[in-house]
């Protein structure tokens, strides 16, 4: 199995026949975005030079909060270039205070940390997805305020672990 095929199975394992948005930037810049279901993901990946992937599942092709079907992961997007130089030795830094509060208990291991190449990227992986909706159609307010709690306890955790790093 390869590292995509992996974080494919890992990411998108408690699928609820959601639709997920790929993107990739034009030469101009502009965002170019293609909908995918769970089973196209990989051709996908493997053929376009995707900037993302949605982490979450969404019910049309649109990538909008009234459009979400499922939350998968809490992804926390930790930015550590300060400028357009080289920020690996940044990177390593905190990858590695991440690591040593991981070892200490301070924080939950994360399921996946990937280098961005301009900071790291931090997925925490639910067992089960959280529906966005109920079966009625409404919200799961519960479960998105679950969510939303989740996430920042997880960020303020990350954010006092990098605090002393440069």
């Amino acid at each position: 199995m390869t590292d995509k095929e992996k974080f494919i199975s890992m990411m998108y394992h408690d699928d609820r026949n959601s639709r997920y948005m790929a993107c990739r930037f034009s030469k101009e810049g502009k965002p170019i975005q293609k909908s995918a279901q769970l089973y196209q993901l990989p051709l996908l990946i493997e053929n376009e030079n995707l900037n993302f992937v949605t982490i979450n599942g969404f019910n049309r092709y649109r990538r909008r909060t009234s459009e979400c079907r499922q939350i998968n992961a809490v992804f926390l997007d930790l930015d550590l270039h300060k400028n357009d130089g080289d920020c690996h030795g940044e990177v390593l830094h905190a990858y590695h205070a991440i690591k040593d509060a991981i070892a200490e208990g301070q924080i939950i291991k994360p399921n996946l940390t990937i280098d961005s190449g301009r900071g790291l990227h931090i997925y925490y992986i639910f067992e089960k997805s959280i529906p966005y909706r109920l079966s009625d159609g409404n919200e799961n307010t519960a479960g998105i305020n679950a969510f939303r709690l989740i996430q920042k306890s997880l960020a303020e955790s990350i954010v006092e672990v990098l605090k002393n790093c440069s």
